[in-house]
């Protein structure tokens, strides 16, 4: 895909995202931060084309899309998941669940599975890339308030 096409999908994906904040009830500036952290998860996903994966395309942008929304909500003081939803929406395989059913109902059984594997391994994917950078973001505040309560510790005495 040329980048003329992936600037357009990505403006789009924006406009998209701004839409879900403001159904998701999110307020001023806020609004515009979870849609830029969509329409940034779908620019990568589209970059990242080059990998001849769905699923590890999915794996990086949902790394980029949770990377970001766990910076700024320790930035902003707001739960991470307010820009991680939003974020991750672009990368839903909504199409390919259609798909997968749709070839359960016809009875298509080998397509099916093929289907279903793909499927999952994109939700797989997202998950995982999520639950990795949560878990660093997590162990470095454990660090961080670990050696806090020693510095309290040793200027007390």
């Amino acid at each position: 895909m040329e980048m003329s096409q992936i600037l357009y999908i990505t403006i789009l994906t924006f406009i998209a995202c701004l839409g879900l904040s403001i159904h998701f009830n999110l307020k001023g500036y806020l609004m515009a931060v979870a849609a830029f952290g969509g329409a940034l998860t779908l620019f990568v996903f589209e970059i990242a084309q080059p990998m001849h994966s769905i699923v590890a395309q999915s794996f990086v942008a949902s790394i980029v899309s949770s990377i970001y929304a766990e910076s700024l909500a320790r930035k902003l003081k707001v739960p991470a998941t307010t820009f991680l939803i939003i974020a991750i929406i672009p990368l839903v395989p909504g199409s390919n669940i259609y798909h997968t059913m749709e070839l359960c109902i016809n009875r298509q059984i080998m397509p099916f599975i093929t289907a279903a594997l793909q499927t999952l391994g994109i939700a797989g994917a997202i998950a995982l890339g999520i639950l990795f950078v949560s878990s660093i973001f997590r162990f470095i505040t454990v660090i961080k308030n670990v050696s806090a309560r020693k510095r309290i510790k040793t200027t007390s005495r």
